[in-house]
Order: structure tokens, then C-alpha cells, then sequence
């Protein structure tokens, strides 16, 4: 292996972590402000937030999560075939709700 690679190894498995760790907690955290202040709960404009909180939160357990088994792990996930269709089904919600 080169040691591009092996860079590219290391920087997935603790910057992935990092990031992962940290957007799932700040998405938590938004969807808890949303949820309990009574500005957001009496407007539309707090159910989208609220909505894309929580999306955004599954967007980076699906998404992120995968990258770092792939590249940080070399573990392909995307050839079992309840991991494809877990994908599969993210990304339509993901479109459904405005998020690319």
C-alpha cells in the first residue's frame, strides 16, 4: 500500500469519527431546541427545521457512516443487500425532503 492511502486511511477513521460524533450531537441538540421552544412549535418554519434536523442527523448515520467503514475499514457495505436497501430507501426520503 502506498502511503497516500494509508493517509487517506487514517484521516477517515479519526476525522470520520470526529465528524460523525460531533454532527449527530449538534443535530440532537437542534432537534431538541426546535422541539422546546414555543416559537418553533407554533410555526411551519419550526416542523421544517425540526424535519431537517433530524434527516440531516440520519443523512450522516447513513452516509458518513458508510464512508468511514469503506474507506477507513475497507469494508464494503453496499454488498449486503439489507445495507442497499436501507441506502435505498434514505435517499428517497432524502429527496422527499428537499435535501440532495
Amino acid at each position: 500500500m502506498s502511503s497516500s492511502s494509508l493517509l487517506l486511511k487514517d484521516l477517515s477513521r479519526f476525522f470520520g469519527i470526529v465528524l460523525l460524533i460531533v454532527g449527530c450531537v449538534g443535530g440532537l441538540l437542534n432537534v431538541v431546541v426546535f422541539v422546546s421552544l414555543k416559537t418553533f412549535r407554533k410555526s411551519a418554519c419550526g416542523y421544517y427545521l425540526t424535519l431537517m434536523s433530524i434527516v440531516n442527523v440520519g443523512q450522516l448515520l447513513i452516509d458518513l457512516l458508510n464512508y468511514i467503514l469503506k474507506n477507513g475499514y475497507s469494508l464494503d457495505s453496499t454488498r449486503r443487500i439489507f445495507s442497499y436497501h436501507i441506502r435505498v430507501f434514505a435517499h428517497h426520503i432524502r429527496l422527499s425532503a428537499g435535501s440532495k
